[in-house]
């Protein structure tokens, strides 16, 4: 391990900003829980670099995709050390995805960057089926405020799948995300 990435305090993001993608993900990767920044909005700064790189379209495919997974590994660390919750995450790191997916297309081989591994990722990670929520949603204003939020956070992780399903190969999945996206629009 390079004794650069073993600081007893972060760089400050800006500092950071002249990082490659490797760097940053060998950093980020070597980080645990004595030594990563526990402040949220130190990762929502940092991570900022990473994810501007992966949506610049004058970049090569292959150099955006590494900046999106640089931007995918803060994300984690920042669920991991951090008060960021799994629904935040999820949606960040399912549009990330789901961006690159449709901008780039897919690579073979790649669960990150292959469009049926990501509806496997994203419906694995809901927890309500189409018809409970779709149940839910025809009286969600009587619903108790941890259900609607339940609702939201579901139309939120849904949100990816719309730029993607004509990318999905023929599987129960596809059915899974038609169903799904005939449910997104009444969920509140």
């Amino acid at each position: 391990m390079h004794t650069r990435f073993m600081l007893a305090t972060p760089p400050p993001y800006d500092d950071m900003a002249d990082w490659s993608s490797n760097r940053l993900r060998e950093w980020a990767n070597s980080l645990d829980t004595s030594r990563a920044p526990r402040e949220i909005n130190w990762w929502l700064s940092a991570r900022w670099t990473p994810q501007r790189r992966a949506c610049d379209r004058a970049l090569d495919a292959e150099s955006r995709r590494e900046w999106a997974e640089g931007f995918l590994t803060l994300v984690n660390c920042m669920q991991r050390f951090t008060t960021y919750d799994r629904w935040s995450a999820s949606a960040d790191q399912f549009n990330m995805r789901a961006l690159l997916i449709g901008q780039l297309g897919e690579v073979d081989g790649n669960t990150t960057w292959s469009a049926d591994a990501l509806v496997r990722d994203l419906l694995a990670a809901l927890t309500l089926t189409p018809r409970e929520a779709r149940e839910q949603s025809r009286t969600w204003r009587s619903l108790p405020t941890d259900q609607i939020l339940t609702l939201r956070r579901h139309k939120t992780l849904l949100a990816p799948l719309e730029t993607i399903v004509g990318l999905l190969s023929r599987s129960a999945d596809k059915d899974s995300v038609r169903d799904w996206l005939t449910v997104r629009p009444a969920l509140p």
